[in-house]
């Protein structure tokens, strides 16, 4: 199986589409606000956590923390997160989509790393990948980031992807550099967004209504 985490942004606005615990955040205001729903177990224990059925030590232990409950397979789709109507995006935002082997470092210490990154896009995919693979974890996932810097017009889009089955991996960095003046951008800000989530949504085999 696989999980998913698919965003556009057209003007203003940010839409996605997401399968499984992958990532979609936007860093604001110095604070890593989590966009789309998490499909593993770990929300489950928390609400048993706030309801006192067990203690916030027993959630973090528990072996099923990381347990999918939805993920692309090729059967029923049980859970599919959406957002169509849009995500209102500020300038100066950073979005942040990752795999769950970003989550190897704590919120605390992601925030950080961006905060020193000074809004440059490359320089923060390459600093989160040299910090997982500094913690040195045994086992650790791959790990995928890709970040977008909400800026004037010239916005950049860089992403990364760090083969680190073995702790200390090197990171494949990747580049591009789109940019909003051209013709291909005008055109995308005219796209329906509805109809670009429903395309994106008929490509999920075996998918149900979300």
């Amino acid at each position: 199986g696989a999980t998913l985490v698919a965003a556009v942004v057209l003007g203003a606005d940010l839409y996605w589409v997401s399968v499984g615990d992958s990532l979609l955040w936007v860093f604001r205001d110095g604070r890593l606000h989590r966009l789309n729903a998490d499909h593993s177990m770990r929300p489950v224990l928390q609400d048993l956590v706030e309801l006192g059925r067990i203690t916030e030590e027993e959630a973090l232990a528990d072996p099923r923390a990381n347990q999918l409950r939805s993920v692309i397979y090729g059967d029923a789709i049980p859970m599919i997160d959406m957002n169509a109507e849009g995500f209102g995006l500020e300038r100066g935002d950073l979005v942040v989509l990752a795999s769950d082997g970003l989550e190897t470092l704590p919120d605390e210490a992601l925030s950080e790393i961006i905060k020193m990154g000074e809004d440059n896009a490359e320089r923060i995919v390459e600093a989160l990948l040299d910090a997982i693979a500094g913690a040195g974890r045994p086992g650790q996932d791959n790990t995928t980031v890709l970040v977008y810097r909400v800026g004037d017009g010239a916005d950049s889009l860089h992403g990364a992807q760090a083969r680190s089955n073995e702790a200390g991996a090197d990171a494949d960095t990747v580049q591009e550099n789109p940019s909003a003046e051209n013709g291909e951008a005008q055109a995308g800000q005219a796209a329906h967004p509805q109809g670009i989530i429903k395309r994106l949504l008929g490509l999920l085999p075996g998918r149900s209504r979300p």
